[in-house]
């Protein structure tokens, strides 16, 4: 991964650091994970991201990894996400799961999707483009 050896610029005001946001993207896929696993087990699930955005949750996901240790935390809950998601068929895939999508301390969404929209890669690569603006060039 481009960010696994450099260190990272100070964050802009009222932004998230570096870690912070890798730390966001774990959260995320965990959120992720558990929404496929409880659609696998025959519940529906609710999906809200209020908690990756909680500074206190980074923070505590930051801490209990550590920085050379979050990367490898990143790529676990990636997998993770990866394994539950290849296992729902369409139904499981088009089934429309309650979302509450929080940025910028505003609800953005509030409405049912398709599971299937939750692994669409549009967040993460947002994200990655975060990440390489905040990395400094080694």
């Amino acid at each position: 991964m481009f960010v696994r050896d450099r260190a990272f610029r100070a964050r802009p005001p009222g932004q998230w650091n570096g870690e912070q946001v890798l730390a966001h993207l774990v959260a995320i896929d965990r959120m992720v994970a558990a929404a496929a696993a409880e659609l696998l087990s025959g519940g529906v699930p609710v999906v809200d991201n209020r908690a990756a955005q909680s500074v206190a949750c980074l923070d505590a996901i930051v801490a209990a990894a550590g920085r050379r240790d979050l990367l490898q935390t990143l790529d676990q809950a990636g997998r993770e996400v990866a394994l539950l998601a290849a296992q729902p068929d369409k139904t499981h895939r088009g089934t429309n799961v309650p979302t509450i999508v929080v940025g910028a301390g505003a609800v953005r969404l509030q409405q049912p999707r398709p599971f299937s929209v939750l692994l669409e890669p549009g967040h993460v690569v947002s994200h990655l483009e975060q990440l390489a603006a905040l990395a400094e060039r080694s």
